[in-house]
């Protein structure tokens, strides 16, 4: 069975390859001047510039709170972008302390590895742990410390830190 084509489906085929041949865009990019929303915004807009330009007092002060708004925003921009980089800048600091300070963690863990009766090295390691808040690693080093010399002040000084912290 043969399909007749209708008189509105010739003149619907007609006018697709039209619109093909003259190059026109797709729909989904005619989205910005077919959008009601955005007609609307830009027909409100006209409106308070005609109503503006009708009253020119209006029209400075409205320019003045436009141009100190923008400034507004430009201060808050530059000023977060200040903080952001101090920020970054301590971060940095605070990383290359806590590098060095786990340098000589491993320093004076092989100290103690190597003397294990030695208390000083225990309470060393104690301190820089608390410094970089590992709290349950420094009580375990400083009770180390006191293991070895229960009448350690400063190992006792510091077990009390600790505890505060922990």
């Amino acid at each position: 069975m043969k399909f007749k084509q209708t008189k509105k489906s010739v003149e619907k085929t007609k006018k697709v390859q039209k619109e093909k041949k003259t190059g026109e865009f797709p729909k989904i990019f005619r989205f910005i001047t077919e959008n009601k929303f955005l007609k609307q915004l830009l027909a409100s807009i006209d409106q308070l510039t005609r109503y503006l330009d009708s009253r020119p007092i209006l029209k400075k002060l409205t320019f003045i709170t436009s141009v100190l708004f923008v400034s507004l925003l430009i201060i808050l921009v530059i000023t977060g972008m200040l903080s952001f980089y101090q920020n970054i800048q301590v971060f940095q600091t605070q990383s290359l302390k806590r590098q060095e300070v786990t340098q000589s963690i491993k320093l004076w863990q092989s100290i103690a590895d190597k003397y294990p009766g030695y208390k000083d090295a225990y309470f060393k390691i104690a301190s820089m742990e608390y410094q970089i808040g590992d709290y349950m690693n420094a009580k375990l080093n400083v009770d180390r410390a006191l293991s070895l010399d229960p009448n350690f002040q400063d190992a006792k000084t510091l077990e009390r830190l600790i505890d505060l912290n922990y």
